[in-house]
This record gives structure tokens, C-alpha cells and sequence, in this order.
């Protein structure tokens, strides 16, 4: 009985890792794919991107969550 939860717990645990594995493989295809397309039609990213990335790398995360909120729009 104990034998039998624990093949299924580890048959789950291993279906999961499959699904994980599977889902950043197509993630990593998606932003492959998303970064080609904006360099081609020349899409360039927005200004407060990097400024959020200063704010962020100073240990301003509150800041920068406000700051992209307001810019945004969420707020």
C-alpha cells in the first residue's frame, strides 16, 4: 500500500517536471521569437524600462513598482 502512494507521488513528481521542462523550452521559443520580430520591424523597447531597471538594480523596487504603475496606467 505505502509502496503503491509513493510510485504514484513519484510518477506525479515526474509527470510535473516533464510539463515544467516542456513549458520553458516554449517560452524560450516564444522570447526567441519575439525578440526576432522586433528586430526586424525595428520595434525598439520603451525609455522607462530602463530607467525601472536603475531603480531596481539601486534596491528601489517599491519605486520602480510605483513608477511603473503610474506610467502604466494601473493606478
Amino acid at each position: 500500500m505505502e509502496l503503491t502512494i509513493l510510485g504514484l507521488l513519484l510518477l506525479i513528481v515526474l509527470l510535473l517536471l516533464f510539463q515544467i521542462n516542456e513549458l520553458q523550452s516554449r517560452l524560450k521559443r516564444t522570447d526567441y521569437l519575439i525578440s526576432a520580430i522586433t528586430k526586424h520591424i525595428g520595434l525598439t523597447e520603451h525609455p522607462v524600462n530602463s530607467e525601472l531597471r536603475l531603480l531596481i538594480t539601486e534596491g528601489k523596487r517599491i519605486e520602480a513598482i510605483k513608477k511603473q504603475e503610474k506610467f502604466w496606467g494601473y493606478r
